[in-house]
This record gives structure tokens, C-alpha cells and sequence, in this order.
């Protein structure tokens, strides 16, 4: 499953640059600083920067609208039935959809780095399904997922994301590892339906 598309990123890039380099260029005339080119460039630089930090909330924010666009109009198209649909959309992580049917075991699949291209495969072709959290001191995680492979490429889903450290007894972590094991499971009783 393909999760970037290279002309989307650097167009995402060209946009950026562009802003940075508008309102480096811009912020000189309007603190009254003399323009001088070295003054535009250092307020490119710092524009650049703050684009940078909240690119990825931005990036969830607009791409999430066309992935789920593409991704209704793909489960529409192939006539998808009984659904478990997850979104990954959680801070610090780039969003992606996920969309099992429970009858046909067709996987469906649209990143939010590739939001235009909705990508189809059976649950046969994924292998190594798993759910776990990554652990962190003093037995407390900030990070838990499931992930399967395709085509030996790691397609990892975040179900909780944390900057804090969290204890394996809390209602957050809970959730999310009880939400990893049931993706995981509807994904394994997926791989063996014959279709």
C-alpha cells in the first residue's frame, strides 16, 4: 500500500515555501524594518519554521477531507458491505483510513499523504498482523498501534499517541489497546474468508 505520494508532498512543500518566503518578505514592511534581503531571508527561515511545527495538524485537517472523500467514493464504487472503518488521524501522526469488509475480506486503504488514491487488497496478502504499544519507563507506554505488512512495506495505525507518559492501567491506554486488538482481530477473521 502505497501512504505517500511524492507529487502531493511537493506540492505541499512548493506551498509552503511559498507562505514562508510571502511572509518573510512581507514582515520587514510591516515592523518598519529596512527590507534588506538578509532580514527577508531570516524571517523566510522563521516562517518556514512555524509552517513546519503545525504542517502535520494542517496536513490532517485538509488531506483527511479528501481521504475521506476518495475513500466513500471508493467503498461506494466496489460496493463494500459490512464495514469496520478506522481512521488514524491522532496528534503527532500523519492520518490514513482503513476499511475492512467483514463479507468479502477486501481490505480498503487511503492515506492522508496520498489522499487522491484509494488502493484495494484482500486480507490474504497482509501478513504479520499485530497489535502492541511501544514501551516506555516505569512500565507506561505514549504510543499504541496495530500494524500488518504488504508486500514486506510495515503499514502501522495509531490508535493512541502521546507526548506524555501514561500509565498501562489508564482508561486512555486501555482504549487504545483494546481498539489495536480488535482491528487486528477483525483483520485475522478477514484473511480467512475465501472470496
Amino acid at each position: 500500500m502505497k501512504k505517500y505520494s511524492a507529487k502531493y508532498i511537493l506540492t505541499q512543500i512548493l506551498i509552503y515555501t511559498v507562505i514562508g518566503v510571502a511572509a518573510g518578505t512581507a514582515l520587514p514592511y510591516f515592523t518598519h524594518m529596512k527590507p534588506l534581503l538578509s532580514s527577508a531571508i531570516a524571517f523566510s527561515i522563521i516562517a518556514l519554521f512555524f509552517l513546519w511545527l503545525v504542517s502535520m495538524s494542517a496536513t490532517n485537517s485538509y488531506s483527511g477531507k479528501i481521504a475521506r472523500k476518495t475513500m466513500q467514493k471508493g467503498a461506494e464504487a466496489e460496493q463494500f458491505g459490512q464495514c469496520s472503518t478506522f481512521t488514524a488521524a491522532a496528534p503527532y501522526t500523519l492520518g490514513q483510513i482503513l476499511k475492512i469488509d467483514s463479507k468479502t475480506g477486501r481490505v480498503a486503504y487511503v492515506s492522508y499523504q496520498n489522499p487522491k488514491q484509494f488502493q484495494l487488497v484482500h486480507a490474504r496478502e497482509l501478513t504479520n498482523i499485530t497489535s502492541s504499544y511501544v514501551k516506555g519507563p516505569f512500565g507506561g507506554t505514549r504510543y499504541v498501534y496495530f500494524e500488518f505488512y504488504y508486500k514486506n512495506k510495515r503499514v502501522r495505525f495509531a490508535t493512541f499517541t502521546s507526548r506524555s507518559m501514561y500509565s498501562l492501567k489508564s482508561k486512555q491506554v486501555l482504549e487504545a489497546i483494546s481498539k489495536g486488538d480488535m482491528f487486528r482481530d477483525i483483520l485475522l477473521r478477514a484473511q480467512t474468508i475465501q472470496g
